[in-house]
């Protein structure tokens, strides 16, 4: 039972810390408050026994990832107060009115009771057997080699143009 009381304490965070991220209009503090996000949801993947996700959301996003962010946040200068109109743009509106709808619809699954996902072909048992690390290593590197790849060649690629924003700056 404090088990899942303490799952829903950082689900709850994990909400709270978005929409504070959402609201912020100092990009640096966005950035952090991602970051934390980024820890608050390790915390769930270990509750949900999935150590090796944990390690590797704090390693890879709230570590790498998000040194990177700040990074660029600081190199560009985006921390200086921009003036903006007084009127709401219409991107704001139509943002608000998607994350109603999306809101609602998470809703209406929920109380029909169809917000399980597709059940894998391993069950916890041979998870245990295999080894949960071992598991996901095998999966990363057969069934979603392709998606692995691309999303290394997109990372690339930001790294390259950052330092290619700075060079030109520099």
């Amino acid at each position: 039972m404090f088990k899942v009381f303490i799952f829903w304490v950082f689900f709850f965070s994990s909400i709270l810390i978005s929409i504070l991220f959402v609201t912020r209009r100092n990009p640096v503090h966005a950035a952090l408050l991602l970051a934390l996000n980024f820890v608050v949801v390790a915390c769930l993947y270990v509750l949900l026994s999935a150590q090796f996700v944990a390690v590797a959301q704090v390693m890879i996003y709230a570590g790498a990832i998000m040194m990177f962010f700040l990074y660029i946040i600081m190199h560009i200068g985006l921390s200086q107060k921009a003036t903006e109109p007084l009127e709401i743009p219409l991107y704001k509106i139509a943002g608000f009115i998607f994350a109603i709808l999306i809101f609602f619809e998470l809703l209406f699954f929920l109380a029909r009771g169809k917000l399980l996902g597709i059940f894998g072909c391993m069950t916890p048992e041979a998870i245990k057997k295999v080894g949960d690390i071992e598991t996901f290593g095998i999966k990363l590197y057969t069934k979603y080699l392709l998606a692995f790849e691309f999303v290394s060649i997109l990372l690339l690629a930001g790294i390259v143009g950052a330092v290619i924003l700075a060079k030109r700056r520099g």
